[in-house]
């Protein structure tokens, strides 16, 4: 749900600083010092809006970068903005005239220059491009499939649902979803699943309604998989709900009750071994 960029330069400090005034200008950015890293991170960040690549990128050049990006079809459609150097202004201006989702964007210093530039970036966009409203839906579909696949596992045994653990563990992080991930990641119950929710649980930086979903998701996957928590992030739990001592009274709430989902399967399970040894 949040615009995302990338940025090629082979100077790592000028790559770091436009990133950096990417994420001021509301993306979420990062950066690669060749072509070729550039290109996979690209490829796996399918919801990319745009690329930022200066003229004197290497393996591959420019160029080349380029083309590749237009040959596949999950980054046919991406903005591109070659960073220019003025030495080389004509050249980079006859590659931007090839490509029409290319425009030359200069070498921009603050973050007013660079808004100017993505504004013109944004009139080339293809018109295939999905917009972070239409992810957001799209990604709302998906998940009520998954949670009716979920429910229905004798139905549909040939679908192996633990193959998007790794999507639903991002899509739980998005504020947007949380509320309908939480309860799909408590019904698969495994490790990675238990560790996200009580991640997510502990942000303080999300809403209270969106913690509470990740809860109560979590106290669910302990009830039907019981706890899969390692030592180590069950220690984290105690710390974090120690640190809360001054926050408000509704963060100390769902900390205390991760605690106490974990604190409650534990007795359980200290009373079926009793109960087995007794036997």
């Amino acid at each position: 749900g949040t615009r995302t960029a990338f940025v090629g330069h082979p100077l790592s400090t000028r790559g770091q600083f436009l990133t950096g005034m990417l994420n001021q200008a509301g993306y979420r950015a990062e950066k690669a010092l060749v072509g070729k890293s550039l290109l996979e991170l690209v490829r796996k960040q399918t919801d990319c809006d745009l690329v930022l690549i200066s003229n004197t990128i290497s393996n591959p050049g420019v160029g080349e970068l380029i083309q590749r990006f237009r040959d596949d079809p999950r980054t046919a459609s991406i903005s591109i903005g070659i960073l220019a150097d003025p030495n080389d202004l004509e050249r980079v201006r006859m590659l931007a005239t090839l490509d029409p989702l290319t425009d030359v964007v200069g070498r921009p210093h603050t973050v007013e220059n660079l808004a100017f530039y993505l504004a013109r970036l944004e009139q080339h966009k293809s018109l295939h491009r999905v917009t972070p409203d239409e992810r957001i839906h799209q990604a709302r579909l998906a998940l009520g499939w998954f949670a009716r696949l979920a429910e229905n596992q004798g139905q549909y045994p040939f679908y192996d649902l633990l193959r998007q653990e790794p999507a639903l563990v991002g899509a739980v992080t998005v504020p947007a979803l949380t509320q309908q991930v939480a309860p799909v990641l408590g019904s698969l119950g495994t490790a990675k699943c238990q560790q996200a929710l009580v991640n997510t649980a502990s942000r303080n930086g999300f809403s209270l309604a969106v913690r509470k979903s990740a809860q109560r998701a979590f106290d669910q996957a302990v009830q039907d998989h019981r706890l899969l928590l390692t030592q180590e992030t069950i220690l984290v739990q105690y710390d974090r709900y120690n640190a809360s001592a001054n926050l408000d009274k509704q963060t100390q709430n769902v900390l205390g009750a991760i605690l106490d989902t974990i604190e409650r399967r534990a007795r359980t399970e200290r009373s079926l071994e009793t109960d087995t040894e007794g036997n």
